[in-house]
């Protein structure tokens, strides 16, 4: 919890060009797939991968970035803070789903579950996302970028 808590702490004193690079391998870093190498029936993985590939935040670390995003008074706020936290940090589909729910708009809402389906570890569960929009439209739109994607 202390590593996130200072990690926040310098997401908000580094400006966001001098921010990459500095924190962990993810999937808005490089589109390039992760290279394995085998030796025998040993995997050798990245210092942050998990060799049954990648994990998501534990239930305290996200609970302090969910209380991080929670505590902006302007959606639009509360959207940069989520976007930054999720571009360095691999997700479930349900502690996306209970970001979404900090949004006051449906719009911001969307660009959220749109830019965190990379970080996700459980596509498979986005459903939970989508049930956290107001409008049919919002879900039909994160459904056709899901499919697209």
């Amino acid at each position: 919890m202390k590593h996130l808590i200072l990690y926040l702490m310098l997401l908000l004193a580094i400006p966001a060009t001098a921010q990459h690079g500095l924190f962990r391998s993810h999937p808005h870093h490089s589109h390039a797939p992760a290279e394995h190498h085998h030796h025998g029936s040993l995997m050798h993985h990245g210092p942050n991968e998990h060799p049954y590939g990648p994990q998501a935040m534990n239930s305290e670390d996200f609970e302090v970035a969910h209380g991080f995003i929670a505590k902006e008074t302007f959606d639009s706020n509360r959207l940069d803070v989520a976007k930054q936290i999720v571009k360095d940090n691999w997700m479930n589909a349900k502690q996306i789903a209970s970001i979404c729910e900090l949004f006051i708009y449906d719009s911001n809402r969307l660009e959220f579950a749109k830019f965190a389906y990379a970080s996700c570890v459980n596509k498979g569960m986005y459903f939970v996302v989508e049930e956290t929009f107001t409008f049919s439209s919002s879900k039909e739109e994160l459904r056709e970028f899901i499919k697209n994607w």
